[in-house]
C-alpha cells in the first residue's frame, strides 16, 4: 500500500517542480511521470521500465528520478529523500500526499535526522517553487 501512495506523490503533478528540485532530474525519456492509482504498483506492467518509479519487475522499486551524480552530499540526500519519503506515506493519508505536507513532516522531524535533504530543500528556496506553481 506504501508503494501505491508513493506512486502517487512522486507522480503527482502537483508536487513535479518540487521532485524536479529534488531529483535534479529533468529527463522525460529515463524517468517518466505518468499519472496513477493507488493500485498500479500491483499491476504486473512490464512496459513501465523508465517510468519515474519503476516497479515493473515483482517485489521490487526503482527511483529513477534521481540524476547521476558523484558528489556525496547529493548522494546522502537523495537517499533521505527515499527514506523521508517511505516515513511520510506511511503516516499520511492519499489525499494529503502534497509537497507542502511532505516539507512540514519533514522539517518536524528530529533535527539531526534528514539534515543533508532539509539543507537542499532550505536552499533552493521553496517559495520560489510555490510562486512559480501560482504563475
Amino acid at each position: 500500500f506504501e508503494i501505491g501512495k508513493i506512486l502517487l506523490f512522486v507522480n503527482n503533478k502537483g508536487n513535479r517542480k518540487f521532485i524536479k528540485m529534488i531529483a535534479k532530474r529533468e529527463d522525460k525519456r529515463f524517468a517518466k511521470f505518468l499519472t496513477k492509482t493507488i493500485m498500479d504498483y500491483r499491476k504486473n506492467d512490464h512496459t513501465c521500465h523508465y517510468e519515474a518509479i519503476n516497479t515493473s519487475k515483482p517485489q521490487t522499486i526503482e527511483f529513477r528520478i534521481f540524476r547521476g551524480t558523484l558528489n556525496i552530499p547529493t548522494i546522502i540526500s537523495y537517499l533521505q529523500f527515499v527514506k523521508s519519503l517511505i516515513d511520510f506515506v506511511r503516516v499520511t493519508e492519499k489525499d494529503n500526499l502534497t509537497y507542502d505536507r511532505y516539507t512540514d513532516f519533514l522539517m518536524r522531524t528530529e533535527r539531526s535526522q534528514f539534515r543533508e535533504l532539509k539543507a537542499r530543500i532550505k536552499s533552493e528556496n521553496l517559495k520560489e517553487i510555490e510562486e512559480r506553481d501560482e504563475i
